[in-house]
């Protein structure tokens, strides 16, 4: 057990060297309050392995280049911390009243409360969200491991669907509240057998492509009456069946990129 605890934020890991590495595992255990780990140089690395855990209490991190990855097996805590490196996430992941200005990228266990996030979110494993602040998109494949409540996205885009299995209705209910005037939600990657709810009372943006979009063989897309994709550079590639069929004519598919 490594233990650091300050009265005031002070630092305890500074380094501006190459290939530094922070690695917690078979056991081991750092707590640190009120510290600052700033590991500046390039290929630097903090990694939680499995049987590891580190714990962070105030203070900030900062992980050039690798950043810091969770394997599976491995756990961290990190409560009012300012993180200004990105997560790759296996294991399990807690961010509570904390600021995260890089991306996260979670596949194992991730459970954030009262937390800012200045940069995108992807999350294809289980996610628990509460109160948090989203000034990017959050990118999921299937609303099936996620509980969420509270949650305010003040970026144009909101939630991102990608490779998406599920209802609009469950991604939609994500977003608690949507301050920015043309907040939409975003499409990429694959789409499966789905129908395009009409979003724009709680998203005026509506519906805007991410990246490139599949409709699988055998799947079936369907824009409710009124519904339309804006398009920015992106492609559409249907081999299975893309409807929309609407009461009274309507755009469907909407760009001004050559």
């Amino acid at each position: 057990t490594l233990n650091a605890e300050y009265e005031t934020v002070a630092e305890a890991f500074v380094s501006n060297s190459s290939n530094v590495y922070i690695n917690v595992q078979d056991g081991g255990v750092v707590n640190l309050k009120n510290a600052s780990v700033n590991l500046s140089g390039s290929y630097s690395q903090l990694i939680v392995s499995s049987g590891g855990t580190y714990n962070m209490t105030g203070g900030s991190l900062y992980v050039a280049y690798y950043g810091i990855s969770v394997s599976s097996g491995g756990a961290m805590g990190l409560n009012g911390v300012e993180v200004k490196s990105h997560i790759d996430n296996s294991g399990t992941l807690e961010l509570v009243n904390s600021t995260h200005t890089s991306y996260v990228n979670n596949k194992g266990t991730m459970t954030a409360e009262g937390t800012t996030f200045t940069s995108y979110v992807i999350s294809t494993g289980t996610l628990t969200i509460t109160d948090n602040t989203f000034e990017s998109y959050l990118q999921i494949n299937g609303t099936e491991n996620i509980t969420a409540s509270g949650n305010v996205f003040t970026g144009a885009e909101t939630v991102r669907l990608t490779d998406y299995s599920g209802t609009i209705a469950d991604a939609l209910a994500i977003v608690s509240e949507a301050m920015a005037e043309d907040a939409y939600m975003g499409i990429s990657g694959k789409l499966y057998t789905i129908t395009l709810e009409d979003v724009r009372e709680k998203l005026s943006g509506g519906y805007r492509l991410g990246g490139n979009v599949t409709i699988e063989s055998g799947n079936t897309v369907s824009l409710a009456d009124g519904v339309s994709i804006t398009q920015k550079g992106n492609d559409i590639t249907v081999y299975g069946t893309l409807n929309a069929e609407y009461e009274t004519v309507a755009e469907a598919f909407v760009s001004n990129s050559s």
